[in-house]
């Protein structure tokens, strides 16, 4: 419906009755004859089977096709004018969401009244269920207590539809991104790293030199990238430290190093590290630690942020970046000059 432009049946409560416009958005203009094509009211779904020579067909009516490639965006779409709806309700509860990956921002009793209208409004218009499993409830103000306060069970009582819902205490992982105690991010960033330093073993048996140092700097390093550009460089540096330290080792054991380097000798390792860094025209490795571009990169994605924010929702952002926590950090005095970033 979001796709033709118009209601075909009730929508939210008998809000929304058939015939009603719904707006597509602007992005989805270029792909509407595309989409028509594809799907329309109804589309057929084709497979081989494996216990016969031809082609089966099955008429699907509703949902998208397995492993089509807009398949997420399209979901998003059907979503989005339900999510909105129901935010319009909730004054003072936002969203940030991704696909099917919602999560609601407000005072707790608004909060938990919007999800619950939300898991109503999804199974009703969309036919679709929360997973609620896989939810949770975080409040800052809970992080240091033993368990979520009595006054919880009392209020999740009210919303019948988020039964038992579990309270992340210190902290729970949002897109890939640790939110909590600075005790929660350390101890994920630290397992993050852990999880890719792993990665150096099985390749420690590949024979080519250049092969090796490729698979190191584009497929073990890199993978720390997206966390470095969302999460504060204070607490990410002692993790990219820990990866950086890996991979030099992995390099120095592949070039046949002295055995003795390692971290406790301080001036062995200080050398091959300048030697890994080094660029390789200049008979170094090129390899760029991960530690020294902490800074630039979280404050360069933040700033790519609020410009993208500053275009979408002028009002929300009519003030300079440089009054924006954390650019805030950038002047005090534990933090490096601006000009030592760049």
């Amino acid at each position: 419906d979001t796709i033709f432009g118009s209601a075909s049946k009730w929508y939210d409560d008998g809000l929304v009755a058939p015939g009603t416009p719904i707006e597509a958005p602007v992005a989805l203009r270029p792909f509407l004859k595309f989409l028509e094509a594809h799907y329309g009211r109804s589309a057929n779904l084709g497979y081989t089977a494996r216990d016969t020579d031809g082609r089966l067909y099955v008429r699907g009516k509703a949902g998208v096709q397995q492993g089509d490639p807009p398949s997420s965006s399209i979901f998003s779409l059907g979503l989005h004018p339900i999510l909105i709806r129901t935010l319009d309700r909730f004054g003072g509860v936002y969203a940030v969401a991704y696909c099917d990956n919602v999560f609601l921002v407000g005072a707790l009793d608004h909060a938990l009244a919007c999800a619950d209208d939300l898991v109503v409004r999804l199974k009703a218009d969309l036919d679709l269920d929360v997973n609620l499993s896989q939810s949770w409830v975080h409040a800052p103000a809970w992080a240091h207590l033993p368990a979520a306060p009595a006054c919880y069970a009392s209020t999740l009582a009210s919303f019948p539809n988020l039964p038992d819902l579990p309270v992340a205490l210190e902290g729970a992982k949002v897109l890939g991104v640790p939110l909590g105690t600075d005790l929660f991010c350390k101890e994920f960033l630290t397992s993050k790293a852990a999880d890719i330093i792993s990665e150096l073993e099985p390749i420690r048996h590949v024979d080519d030199g250049r092969h090796f140092l490729q698979l190191v700097r584009f497929c073990i390093k890199t993978q720390l990238g997206y966390t470095l550009r969302t999460v504060p460089p204070a607490q990410t540096t002692l993790a990219a430290e820990q990866l950086d330290s890996a991979a030099i080792l992995a390099i120095g054991d592949f070039a046949g190093w002295e055995a003795t380097l390692r971290r406790d000798d301080a001036d062995a390792f200080d050398s091959a590290s300048l030697l890994v860094q080094l660029a390789s025209k200049r008979g170094g490795w090129g390899f760029t630690p991960g530690a020294g571009v902490a800074d630039p990169a979280f404050y360069a994605a933040y700033a790519g942020f609020l410009r993208w924010a500053q275009s979408a929702v002028p009002s929300m952002l009519a003030f300079h970046t440089a009054q924006v926590k954390p650019f805030t950090d950038l002047r005090s005095s534990s933090h490096p000059p601006v000009q030592h970033l760049v």
